[in-house]
């Protein structure tokens, strides 16, 4: 139940957040963001938008198919995989003293530990799997 409860809050920010992105780009300044062109702004509907809807499909998907673990694996995946790049990317690019990574940073790390969490408890039972 936990983990169709956090797969469910990853649908909602997903679907959010690519909304946000396809409808007003210009979001992307209120994170301290700029593109200087058409093509930017474009590749921010693509990305941000676009690539979050996409990832909110594929979470209702596996949510349908009662593969809660499995959405929340994917979450865990994700959510590792950008605080790594972010971590990384402020080290190589001296971003560190930047408003928006200053916050993003502790945001994202809270996310990584409570995807582990939730992963860790929604395990399906190893007793139950037949070899």
């Amino acid at each position: 139940m936990i983990a169709k409860g956090g797969v469910c809050i990853g649908i909602v920010y997903f679907l959010l957040m690519g909304a946000t992105f396809i409808l007003r780009p210009e979001s992307v300044e209120s994170f301290g963001l700029k593109w200087i062109n058409a093509a930017g702004q474009t590749e921010v509907r693509c990305y941000y938008g676009a690539l979050s809807w996409a990832l909110a499909a594929s979470l209702i998907y596996l949510l349908r198919r009662n593969l809660a673990h499995e959405a929340v694996t994917i979450i865990l995946f994700l959510a590792s995989a950008i605080l790594v790049a972010r971590v990384a990317g402020t080290a190589v690019d001296g971003g560190w003293d930047d408003d928006y990574t200053r916050s993003a940073i502790p945001v994202e790390i809270v996310f990584v530990i409570t995807s582990v969490f939730v992963w860790r408890i929604s395990r399906p039972n190893r007793s139950a799997v037949v070899e």
